[in-house]
């Protein structure tokens, strides 16, 4: 009899944590053909297109995707582009200096006043880190975003990640998991 209380209390149990499980938002992963990487969002997320040229008809495909968290005003992002493949036998070194370019652009375009970078090792990947601030009004409220970005550098693409949230709860567990732990190789 005791046995049987038990088996119902685990089963129970098991359970209640599965639909405690289901009540959670499903995570979208984020890829696509042209690119090598692939990321995991907490949320559902939009994606689009934008193809920029570079000259003598050349041109770049950037694909973005989007996500937030409206319960804290957190937003996620990962922007896949494919200009590495243009220069296949680049050198890393030569791959730094364009990655530096590029994210000090993105963070000139996105109005951070001061951004620190700093190159670490993800695993097999040598990433770019940003971390910046940012001022922005809202409904005549004054807001200091905290913004963090990892770009990923493959062989014929790059990934960044990117979080930005309240300066106040920043660095939040939830930015850190993000950057450091959603990216993965295709």
């Amino acid at each position: 009899m005791k046995r049987s209380l038990l088996q119902v209390l685990c089963v129970s149990r098991l359970l209640l944590f599965t639909i405690a499980l289901s009540s959670y938002a499903v995570a979208d992963e984020f890829s696509h053909s042209e690119c090598e990487f692939k990321v995991n969002f907490p949320f559902p997320i939009s994606v689009k297109k934008i193809v920029q040229p570079l000259g003598n008809g050349v041109y770049s495909n950037t694909f973005m995707a989007k996500a937030g968290d409206s319960r804290v005003g957190r937003m996620y992002s990962a922007n896949c582009d494919t200009y590495l493949r243009f220069a296949p036998n680049a050198t890393m070194s030569q791959k730094r200096k364009l990655a530096e370019w590029s994210i000090k652009k993105w963070a000139e375009l996105t109005g951070l006043r001061t951004h620190t970078l700093y190159w670490e090792q993800r695993g097999e990947h040598t990433t770019l880190k940003l971390v910046g601030k940012r001022t922005m009004i809202e409904a005549g409220k004054r807001i200091s975003l905290a913004i963090q970005s990892r770009m990923y550098i493959g062989h014929r693409s790059t990934m960044v990640v990117s979080v930005g949230e309240s300066a106040a709860i920043s660095p939040s567990a939830e930015m850190e998991k993000f950057l450091n732990y959603s990216v993965k190789v295709r």
